[in-house]
């Protein structure tokens, strides 16, 4: 199927659709005028099959034939008699014209009306908000729920290597890269288009300015991305991310473990249950920086602007610890007695999460 036509002004739209419909007027007044549509054709062409069925969501899939799509038109009540309909389109000569993706179609309009919306793109766009420090997998959720494309489609493509190469992204996986955004995506989309959306919106955040900071630092882009995962999911206050950064960049300066519940819980998934243990934290793998040195292999979800910032510009603070004060905030301490002591006042009736912060 033809990719969806670009974005046009408005005005050209408008003159486009009213010239096709005058087209197709002019045709059909031919197509009478030479016998070969008889009379009982005018009420099928002029009439809606059913005007008590509603408006309704209609998916045209990818690779699906015109045959296919007349007789689920059928079904849902919006054409009569589907054979009829594909001999329409090919009278119309646009059988070969069907574009993939949702319409919002009803009983109420006539089969020239839903062959003008099948054949010239007019698809549903959705709206969506995928937020900071999501996760592929929450993101996958998100689109599927949003009616974009279905999750496990999503979750194909981000780990498609062919697209991770194409995309210059190193890794088993696009996470990190799929910017979180407001984004308008139209029904028509596959998931590698998608995915090729956000990474290309990560592209223009992470400009020539961020890139020449991390050269300064001898971080690669992949390491940014990364420690920026972290500190978006360590805080969701903007104040406090460089104090988290200059945590993770006084621990790794000094070769102290980072210590990240974050990241022991993203090697979980997507089994984990919400409960982290003090088993979780000494089961040793690649995403627990309790056990093992340094940053993880990768990004353990999708940084904002402001925690890719934070990662390349840390505050100047003697930090090396950070608690939880149960508000959203964090108390910072720069040795382990008064982290311990913070711990004590902030953590005394949640024992588990003293135990996740590697308080012995």
């Amino acid at each position: 199927m033809p990719e969806p036509e670009q974005a046009v002004p408005v005005a050209r739209k408008r003159k486009r659709r009213w010239g096709r419909l005058t087209i197709y007027a002019a045709l059909l007044l031919f197509l009478f005028g030479a016998g070969f549509l008889s009379a009982q054709w005018l009420p099928y062409l002029l009439f809606p099959a059913n005007e008590s069925v509603g408006e309704m969501m209609f998916r045209v899939q990818w690779g699906e034939s015109l045959d296919q799509v007349a007789h689920r038109l059928h079904e849902d009540g919006l054409v009569q008699q589907p054979y009829r309909f594909v001999r329409l389109a090919r009278y119309l000569g646009v059988s070969r014209k069907m574009q993939a993706g949702a319409y919002m179609l009803s009983g109420r309009m006539t089969p020239l009306q839903i062959l003008d919306h099948l054949t010239t793109g007019r698809v549903v766009r959705f709206k969506v908000t995928v937020p900071e420090g999501y996760n592929l997998y929450q993101i996958a959720r998100l689109l599927e729920d949003g009616d974009v494309v279905p999750a496990e489609d999503f979750l194909t493509a981000v780990r498609d290597p062919r697209l991770l190469v194409e995309l210059g992204i190193e890794g088993d996986t696009a996470e990190g890269y799929l910017y979180p955004e407001t984004y308008v995506f139209s029904s028509s989309l596959t998931a590698p288009r998608v995915v090729r959306m956000m990474v290309e919106q990560f592209r223009v955040v992470y400009d020539e300015g961020v890139a020449t900071k991390a050269r300064q630092l001898g971080m690669t882009q992949r390491e940014v991305v990364t420690l920026a995962s972290l500190i978006e999911k360590e805080s969701s206050v903007p104040e406090e991310l460089p104090l988290v950064s200059a945590v993770f960049h006084n621990r790794l300066r000094i070769r102290m473990r980072l210590q990240s519940d974050p990241t022991v819980i993203y090697g979980l998934l997507p089994d984990f249950n919400g409960n982290l243990t003090r088993a979780h934290l000494e089961m040793d793998g690649p995403y627990n920086t309790y056990t093992r040195s340094g940053l993880p292999p990768g990004p353990i979800a999708n940084p904002g602007r402001e925690a890719l910032i934070a990662a390349l510009y840390p505050a100047h603070a003697n930090v090396l610890y950070f608690v939880s004060r149960n508000d959203g905030t964090h108390i910072f301490s720069s040795d382990l007695k008064s982290h311990s002591r913070n711990v004590w006042k902030y953590q005394r009736n949640n024992p588990g999460q003293a135990e996740a912060l590697g308080v012995r």
